[in-house]
């Protein structure tokens, strides 16, 4: 019962948590009739990335199953919301995708991912606890939450739509990017910097278990 109600938690967590994400990026961009397909597509996919965790969570014999789990879902919904970026890629138009296709694959990707994120890391985080295993994760969570909270920011958002606008009369423009490029790098070099931590901390523990059993899956 306790497992059932976890993974129940979780499941919403993960739809609440994507769906701000996904309200964030909706007001940013100014959407319309087109959110709704959003809106109810967002709790399709966390069910059903759920439904696939659960499966591997009863049936897991390690950790690593979560791992892939999270890999091809994670293609999937790149593929999915990608289509129409790659079809107007592959056309004969002249102008290639619009920027309403570029936007709803936003709309729709980055919270599909935020799901699958949060659900990877919960359902692994019990599966190991329950087994008696060390729970510790290479991934940068703390950076990893900052940089969304951040990132997701109107203000934020603002920016990096300066940064990426094409019309040469943007004053803004150059120092929207150079600003943002910086954030980004500074976001990416914290990553590697918890990583390293988490990686050193993840093999001392496994020298302290290796004398008394199977160590934690990393």
């Amino acid at each position: 019962m306790g497992t059932t109600l976890a993974l129940i938690a979780t499941l919403l967590l993960s739809i609440v948590v994507a769906l701000m994400a996904a309200l964030q990026l909706a007001d940013f961009f100014r959407a319309t009739e087109e959110f709704i397909v959003v809106l109810a597509a967002i709790p399709v996919f966390a069910v059903i990335t759920m439904l696939a965790f659960t499966v591997a969570y009863a049936s897991a014999s390690d950790a690593q199953v979560f791992h892939r789990v999270a890999i091809v879902f994670a293609v999937i919904a790149a593929g999915i919301v990608a289509t129409p970026i790659l079809l107007g890629l592959g056309g004969s138009g002249p102008t290639g995708p619009s920027a309403k296709d570029i936007q709803i694959t936003l709309e729709l990707l980055v919270p599909a991912l935020i799901a699958i994120l949060i659900q990877w890391g919960l359902v692994r985080h019990r599966w190991l606890r329950m087994h008696g295993q060390d729970s510790l994760s290479r991934w940068p969570w703390i950076t990893s939450v900052v940089g969304a909270l951040a990132i997701l920011n109107p203000p934020v958002l603002d920016l990096i739509g300066w940064s990426v606008r094409q019309s040469p009369a943007d004053l803004f423009r150059e120092l929207a990017a150079t600003t943002t490029i910086i954030g980004l790098a500074a976001l990416i070099a914290v990553a590697l910097i918890e990583c390293a931590i988490r990686t050193r901390m993840l093999r001392r523990r496994l020298a302290g278990h290796s004398a008394v059993g199977p160590g934690p899956n990393p």
